[in-house]
């Protein structure tokens, strides 16, 4: 099993550009996950460089690619301030309109460590290299006291609220042909009713019982059939 990059999320951080405090909902690293297939321009944070997301980058303007920010952010109660240049423009998949900024792990912990303030990631990817062993993994961390992904969250409620609502339809639809069953037995009840006539005669020629059974079984079928294509 591989260790990949270790991710912290900050929030109540604000940018300070052309003099005006621009501020943003979420500070948050870069990890193996940010590539560079996800940029709209620019490139990668490296030393001293940060990465906004497309809704930060509409407020600076278009200009704000390559400039110099300072980032003020609160890191236990105790407010810092660093100056970065933007390297790239990142994009805004799942953050809504919400304003984004990413800047290396290890350039957030030599922010930290400047001002003798420690923290610690709050999530970590964790990279099986056997698929097959990847759910063993999943249940060891689990039993450990740690979640998963946000992702894999929302994907688990999605996948109980379909169950949930296939449940409710496989039930309506079995009360629907319950009801239809009923339905056609009535259909035949009254068809044989009405038609003693004709049953008696049959037997005159010489129908058989189960000859006058596979009539009205047949047409039962029938009524079945076509009201399914129908409905």
């Amino acid at each position: 099993m591989e260790k990949g990059y270790s991710s912290i999320t900050l929030q109540g951080s604000y940018i300070n550009y052309n003099g005006e405090d621009i501020d943003f909902r979420i500070l948050n690293t870069t990890s193996s996950n940010t590539t560079e297939r996800n940029l709209e321009v620019g490139e990668l944070p490296k030393d001293n460089e940060i990465l906004i997301n497309s809704n930060l980058y509409d407020q600076l303007g278009e200009d704000a690619l390559g400039e110099t920010v300072a980032l003020t952010t609160l890191i236990d109660d105790e407010e810092i301030v660093k100056e970065f240049s933007i390297s790239g423009v990142y994009t805004s998949t799942g953050l809504g309109n919400m304003s984004a900024l990413y800047l290396t792990y290890e350039e957030l912990t030599a922010f930290a460590d400047e001002n003798d303030i420690e923290i610690e990631p709050s999530v970590v990817y964790l990279i099986c290299e056997d698929k097959d062993m990847a759910s063993y993994v999943k249940d060891e961390i689990i039993a450990l006291g740690y979640t998963g992904s946000m992702q894999e969250a929302m994907l688990s409620s999605m996948i109980a609220m379909v169950d949930a609502i296939s449940y409710l339809l496989s039930g309506v639809a079995s009360i629907a042909l319950l009801v239809s069953a009923i339905m056609i037995l009535v259909v035949m009840y009254i068809s044989v009713v009405e038609r003693t006539t004709e049953i008696g005669l049959m037997k005159a020629l010489g129908a058989r019982r189960k000859d006058i059974r596979r009539i009205f079984s047949s047409e039962a079928f029938l009524i079945g059939v076509l009201s399914g294509i129908l409905a």
